[in-house]
């Protein structure tokens, strides 16, 4: 055959084949799926001298069934955190409580009472308890909880100081992932940005010779995701609240991340905190430290939230039955902190001590050798909270490493991705590394199975 790429099928030809032609989906699907096939099979003819129009065609029609098979499989499911980053973006970050669990599956089996009130068959209100559990653990006047933290702090400052000045430090204009930058959202929703004092140092004497007629608002942002050392200096925010009262302009607290418990070692800043010390606004993420689902929560005094309430864009921002019903699953859990601290999975997994980490790494390592990964041990490790969370602090962990000789451990990672469910390592030292701090026991077995499976396909065959 003078061109080996003439033994591929035309669409059509696949099209009419049997199997595609019996396979229940619409045409453009089948079309696409053949195309993305055709494409492939292109890239495999590289190098080979010859090969048989029928075997093409049969290694199609497989690929295009593969295909369409998985194209209707759930795009978003389970995966198996085996990287110990317990607030990890790319995963989802926060692992919900099974109470939030079981509450979203309640919520979405039928019709819900999102905005019903039982009692009297009237119309309810869509955030039923949950403010009224915010403010009672944060002690704060009043609450309001949007779509995440980014439009709670956009929907704070377009509502308190629109097309006015919003005085913060230039050592906490903070950007994070995906390029999102803080001034960015502050100028897009009205409000002129003024820098005060520098990038490693600002004072308090910055923000009240920056203080003006067209001051609106005194912002200050958390860097939740990284940390100053060395010479430098920040505004606390009693002090900003001292100086806000003293000009009679609110002052706005953004967290990032929120941490609702007092138990947990190593946040800097809570919600109560900033409350207590007298911020007005106060904003947070709902799936970071507070261990729920994606949103954004705005505490603070009664007055500023009523106008926060108000304004058009809270209906832009809402929340939906899901997210609201694995919110009051997760803030139930907060009534008392000891169970918090056990069934948020957040929490749980920061706060483990190094003998449960021992003891479930030597499980996991027990398995993964059962299987016949005879050179797997446990190193000691250091890994991290993740999520914009908790900057500089470490978490001494431990993980389970492996490899085989003459095989990339790229290869190896690359398989458990494969794997159902797929699990994500990383690498360490050219070696597989699992840490299984955000393993739960169910999930141990799951991965030594998976290893095994993996690496059975390189063991010498007789």
């Amino acid at each position: 055959m003078d061109n080996i790429y003439d033994v591929l099928p035309k669409v059509l030809k696949v099209l009419r084949h049997p199997e595609i032609d019996a396979y229940h989906a619409t045409k453009a699907e089948k079309a696409e799926a053949i195309r993305d096939e055709l494409a492939h099979m292109r890239t495999m003819l590289v190098g080979r001298e010859s090969a048989q129009e029928g075997e093409v065609l049969e290694e199609v029609c497989k690929g295009v069934l593969s295909r369409l098979q998985k194209s209707r499989k759930p795009y978003y499911r389970r995966v198996i955190n085996a990287t110990g980053i317990v607030l990890h973006t790319n995963m989802g970050r926060a692992v919900l409580p099974e109470l939030a669990k079981e509450f979203v599956r309640s919520a979405i089996e039928g019709y819900s009472n999102l905005e019903l009130e039982i009692e009297t068959g009237r119309r309810g209100k869509r955030y039923g308890r949950i403010l009224e559990r915010i403010c009672t653990i944060t002690g704060a006047e009043a609450a309001i909880v949007v779509n995440n933290n980014a439009a709670a702090t956009l929907l704070a400052l377009h509502t308190l100081c629109p097309y006015k000045e919003a005085i913060i430090s230039k050592g906490e204009l903070v950007a994070v992932g995906d390029g999102f930058r803080v001034p960015n959202l502050m100028v897009c929703c009205g409000t002129v940005l003024r820098e005060v004092g520098t990038t490693n140092q600002t004072l308090i004497v910055d923000y009240e010779q920056a203080i003006c007629d067209q001051t609106g608002v005194l912002q200050k942002v958390y860097t939740s995701n990284y940390v100053i050392k060395g010479f430098h200096a920040s505004v606390s925010i009693s002090e900003l609240v001292a100086l806000g009262k003293k000009h009679g302009l609110p002052v706005i607290s953004d967290l990032g991340s929120g941490c609702l418990s007092t138990k947990l070692d190593g946040v800097k800043a809570t919600p109560a905190g900033e409350i207590a010390a007298g911020a007005d606004v106060v904003t947070f993420s709902g799936d970071k430290l507070l261990g729920g689902p994606q949103c954004g929560v705005i505490i603070g005094k009664a007055e500023y939230i009523a106008a926060i309430k108000k304004n058009p864009l809270m209906r832009a921002m809402r929340l939906d039955k899901m997210t609201l019903a694995a919110l009051d699953g997760t803030l139930i859990e907060y009534i008392d902190e000891e169970r918090a601290m056990s069934n948020v999975p957040v929490l749980s997994m920061i706060s483990a001590s190094q003998e449960q980490l021992m003891e479930k790494a030597e499980s996991l390592l027990l398995k993964i050798k059962q299987t016949g990964v005879d050179n797997a041990h446990i190193e000691n490790i250091i890994s991290s909270v993740g999520g914009g969370s908790m900057p500089g602090t470490d978490l001494d962990s431990f993980a389970v490493c492996f490899n085989k000789e003459g095989v990339y451990v790229e290869d190896i990672a690359a398989g458990l991705r494969r794997n159902e469910p797929p699990i994500i390592s990383f690498i360490r030292n050219d070696q597989v590394a699992l840490d299984p701090r955000t393993m739960t026991d169910a999930e141990i077995d799951e991965t030594a199975f998976a290893v095994a499976s993996v690496m059975q396909q390189y063991l010498p065959t007789n």
